[in-house]
């Protein structure tokens, strides 16, 4: 059953919650019924949140790696793009397109492949 979220802020008949005009109203979102109605919509299991953290762990591990080793790849594939797949497979293209291209015919998503453009000389800013 699904929990009622009654008030000023709660989702209409599509739902779509509708920022009230009157602030005074905004007290509701820390003490009415919307921020428990929300959180039992959000709720995930224990595994769900074990899982999402071992992926967001993994990506960082992947991340780090290519930072530590930019030097190093940068001379070795100047100007090119890398990507990092989550089998830690190491690729190299010319444009970001082609890398894209690269990682789904490898079938290398999910998870997300760490990418990067490897630059030998800063970009300019334009101010």
């Amino acid at each position: 059953m699904e929990p009622k979220c009654e008030g000023p802020l709660a989702p209409n008949e599509n739902g779509a919650i509708i920022w009230p005009d009157n602030l005074e109203w905004l007290q509701e979102l820390s003490q009415g019924t919307l921020i428990r109605f929300m959180a039992d919509r959000m709720a995930r299991t224990a595994e769900d949140r074990a899982r999402e953290r071992a992926v967001r762990e993994e990506y960082d591990a992947r991340w780090q790696h290519i930072h530590d080793k930019t030097a190093e790849l940068t001379e070795k594939y100047p100007d090119r793009w890398v990507a990092l797949t989550g089998d830690w497979e190491l690729l190299v293209a010319d444009s970001h397109s082609e890398l894209i291209k690269e990682i789904d015919a490898r079938g290398a998503r999910p998870p997300q492949p760490v990418t990067r453009l490897l630059r030998t000389q800063a970009p300019r800013w334009i101010l």
